[in-house]
């Protein structure tokens, strides 16, 4: 999934004039740190509220996650998630005579009949600390216990509306960059 967002009536409206008067080259570099500043803090805020909503972690939203920052010939960034749904096992999965309990999303859950190993507090070496479930009332076959992925949470909830909270944020950023540019920087 892509989101396009486009500030750029806000910015020709406000700041016209001086981006004509400092050219095309510099204000395609203007515009590129505004939105790649702006952009990284997003980023940021993206990662904390996708660790909150999900309990995924820290680790794996690091590896999960990356930022193209915005360059004069392509004025965009992107945030993207890649990976797969995680194990049960990330999220602190223990047995119980009822099943298995995990923090995931949030709060803790209860996976009714799920199962870790032989019994509470004795986990299956042959089963990796994984978190499976019968697939059908007979012994086998069993089948292991996902949770949420990166691809799928960054596009849900709190996540994409820090990317969009930050959109305001560039046209005022785009100011400051003109200034640093008249200035010499």
């Amino acid at each position: 999934m892509q989101v396009q967002i486009s500030p750029l009536d806000d910015i020709a409206r406000q700041y016209g004039e001086r981006l004509t008067q400092l050219g095309a080259t510099k204000a395609r570099v203007v515009m590129a740190r505004a939105m790649s500043y702006e952009g990284a803090k997003a980023f940021t805020q993206v990662k904390r509220d996708l660790r909150k909503q999900t309990d995924i972690p820290r680790g794996h939203i690091e590896k999960g996650t990356s930022f193209k920052r915005a360059g004069q010939a392509d004025l965009s960034t992107i945030i993207k998630g890649t990976g797969r749904e995680l194990s049960l096992k990330e999220f602190g999965a223990r047995q119980f005579n009822f099943g298995t309990r995990a923090k995931v999303w949030g709060k803790m859950q209860r996976f009714p009949g799920a199962f870790m190993g032989p019994r509470p507090g004795a986990i299956a070496l042959r089963l990796g600390g994984h978190v499976f479930h019968r697939t059908s009332a007979s012994r086998l076959p069993i089948e292991k216990m996902y949770g949420p992925s990166i691809p799928k949470e960054i596009v849900k909830d709190q996540a994409p509306r820090a990317f969009y909270d930050s959109i305001p944020l560039i046209a005022a950023r785009v100011g400051k960059e003109i200034a640093a540019a008249l200035r010499g920087y």
